[in-house]
């Protein structure tokens, strides 16, 4: 550059009060940016080539979920399969383990799991029992905890429907009780708010066998909602009729 040129960059550095440099090199910042790379979002689900309906049993399943490549699989976070009974006629679906579950690698533990047993129970039924119509299966969509147990995304739960599909299937009960929205929505196809949704029952679709699924209040809302209990109480009631329904 000549020495006028220099000399009015200095006065036009000047002019606008620049009073310092940053860069060694100038900077053309109209210039057209390089193509970024596409670095993948981690909190989104890998695509898997796993296919949970070749589980042969719940072992089989469960190893299989727990061999899947998954963001949410780190030290500290345990695998939380299932508990109660699985001759069970009754089901319960809920969406993810939480601090106390991830800690006892067992599904509902916490405050909601203790809400959860006492609403199974004011229909006769718990998870200890061992006569398949009193007692019940729990699981969740998830089988790992979602970090500071915020909701699942939409991408982990579609990650794991495919398991929960099988899961029905193996299990085979008479009804499965989708606890909260998370798993409403997922199992019923249906983004309906869950308040809305709760008290619908449907048939639907898990492998070769057709299970009928009702939606209702996950205990953990049901803690901080206590006056929706009424709302609960009726859809529990609605299970127990359906699963005293001769089949």
């Amino acid at each position: 550059m000549a020495s006028h040129g220099y000399s009015a960059l200095l006065n036009w550095h000047q002019t606008y009060g620049v009073d310092d440099i940053l860069m060694n090199q100038p900077r053309d910042f109209t210039a057209a940016k390089p193509p970024q790379k596409n670095n993948p979002d981690p909190t989104k689900t890998p695509a898997t080539v796993i296919n949970f309906a070749q589980a042969a049993d719940l072992a089989d399943l469960a190893r299989m979920m727990e061999e899947m490549p998954f963001p949410l699989k780190k030290p500290g976070v345990n695998f939380v399969f299932a508990d109660g009974n699985p001759n069970a006629e009754l089901m319960v679906v809920g969406e993810a383990p939480g601090e106390e579950e991830n800690r006892l690698k067992l599904p509902f533990m916490g405050q909601a799991g203790k809400l959860l047993d006492q609403m199974l129970s004011a229909i006769g039924i718990s998870r200890a029992n061992e006569n398949p119509k009193l007692g019940a299966y729990i699981t969740n969509i998830l089988p790992w905890r979602p970090p500071a147990n915020r909701k699942p995304t939409n991408d982990e739960c579609q990650a794991f429907k495919p398991a929960m599909l099988r899961h029905g299937e193996l299990i085979a009960p008479k009804l499965i009780l989708a606890m909260g929205g998370t798993s409403s929505n997922l199992l019923l196809g249906d983004d309906t708010g869950i308040t809305r949704l709760r008290g619908q029952c449907k048939e639907i679709a898990f492998g070769s066998r057709h299970i009928k699924v009702l939606a209702t209040l996950h205990p953990a809302y049901l803690l901080r909602n206590p006056l929706a209990k009424r709302e609960a109480w009726a859809d529990l009631k609605k299970a127990k009729m359906i699963l005293e329904q001769e089949s």
